[in-house]
């Protein structure tokens, strides 16, 4: 694992939570918990930043946050997480950080494996969204990755 193939993940993770954060911005219909479950995502991708940089928790792990929150929760982590990315070297992401978790239990991981843990989580979440999409009868948005890939989705570069 390289910083350089993390970077790409997180440039498809911001592409494909604003296409499922677009697909629920239009909905006409209540759709169960696809909010909250977007939300949490959010969240927990801010947790897990503020884990990486020994930083207090910023927010509820499942927030209620509306639409137009999210939008700006999004923009903002993105930011942030390319800031933290930006930071990184290969070395990096064999280091150990302690944190400890919603339960109040002491942990130990490394970048390498949080960061990869922040990216399969979100795709589990908006494996639920679409779930939940498809189950109303919407067609939800197609976030897979090798669509973004293929396509020319996924933004190169962090902008460095």
């Amino acid at each position: 694992m390289t910083t350089d193939w993390i970077k790409r993940g997180f440039r498809y993770e911001w592409w494909a939570n604003r296409e499922v954060l677009n697909g629920i911005a239009e909905l006409t219909i209540d759709i169960g918990q696809i909010e909250s479950w977007f939300a949490h995502i959010l969240a927990a991708e801010m947790l897990w930043l503020n884990r990486l940089q020994s930083a207090p928790q910023e927010m509820a792990v499942w927030p209620e946050l509306s639409t137009d929150e999210s939008r700006d929760l999004l923009t903002d982590l993105e930011a942030r997480w390319t800031t933290y990315l930006q930071s990184l070297s290969d070395s990096d992401l064999g280091r150990e950080f302690s944190y400890t978790n919603s339960e109040g239990e002491p942990w130990i991981s490394t970048v390498g494996d949080t960061l990869m843990h922040v990216l399969l989580h979100a795709s589990y979440h908006r494996g639920q969204i679409a779930s939940a999409m498809r189950k109303a009868g919407i067609d939800p948005p197609l976030t897979d990755y090798i669509h973004a890939t293929r396509s020319g989705l996924v933004n190169p570069d962090l902008g460095e």
